[in-house]
């Protein structure tokens, strides 16, 4: 696993490359980290998208996590949609307390996502979408729901916000240990032109014992976003700067990019 620097840049790569290779056309995804009310495939098409997560730097040492996820989604009717993931991670670290020096590969287990749209953006003041993604890796046990708002101001500015709770249950010889966290994304997009958008977006994410009995830490994170897309290609990138300072159970800088082909 390449330190930081180095991640940034190949990031930055993957992003021209892509981009260079498409038209430009505003689509679902204008957001990296937030869902929008209206993220519902047509019935019958399909997407696949590949998802590439870096976490990077510590407070000391060299450290750098990539979460992988690759993405089959279906659209089952006009407003609910059902999608697949293979998840992998492959975490660096060297001089880091609490983490062992290394560069571990795994793989992460598997996601089913349900989205159902409740109201369209496009038709009401506030749209609204439900969310629910189990995840199972033989080790873990994850169930993550959201509830995800959108508003469309002007016809122009896309304002979303998800309430996200996830609970984590995590087996091994010993027993049982479960957690809890509260996140809190949201965001702003101004389409450009209809195949460009730009804007910014924030995250809040607390951290549980149990079920949501004793608060770890809380971390904020705020930084840009763009997105390009056509009907047939899209591609969106987020880079989040933590604005807390806690480090040890959070990372310094998040980055993301959501490649997505449809079908």
């Amino acid at each position: 696993m390449l330190p930081l620097n180095k991640s940034i840049k190949t990031l930055l790569a993957a992003i021209l490359i892509s981009g260079a290779a498409i038209s430009i056309h505003a689509d679902e995804k204008m957001f990296g980290y937030s869902y929008q009310a209206d993220s519902i495939l047509p019935k019958g098409r399909v997407e696949t998208a590949q998802w590439a997560t870096l976490r990077s730097g510590k407070n000391q040492g060299q450290y750098a996590r990539w979460d992988i996820r690759h993405e089959v989604e279906y659209g089952i009717t006009d407003t609910f949609t059902g999608a697949l993931y293979l998840n992998f991670t492959n975490e660096f670290s060297d001089g880091v307390t609490s983490v062992d020096n290394g560069n571990r590969m795994k793989f992460d287990g598997v996601s089913v996502e349900l989205k159902q749209m409740m109201l369209s953006p496009y038709k009401n003041p506030i749209g609204v979408l439900l969310y629910l993604e189990p995840t199972y890796s033989g080790k873990e046990f994850e169930l993550e729901g959201k509830v995800v708002l959108e508003s469309i101001i002007d016809e122009k500015w896309h304002i979303v916000t998800n309430l996200v709770a996830e609970q984590e249950w995590e087996y091994s010889a010993s027993g049982t240990t479960h957690s809890s966290v509260f996140k809190i994304t949201g965001g702003a997009a101004y389409p450009l032109d209809p195949t460009l958008s730009v804007g910014i977006e924030g995250k809040s994410t607390t951290k549980y014992n149990g079920f949501y009995s004793s608060a770890q830490s809380t971390t904020l994170f705020l930084g840009p976003n763009i997105h390009f897309g056509t009907d047939k290609f899209q591609i969106t990138a987020t880079l989040l700067k933590q604005i807390t300072n806690v480090m040890d159970s959070a990372e310094s800088v998040e980055a993301r990019v959501i490649t997505g082909i449809y079908f």
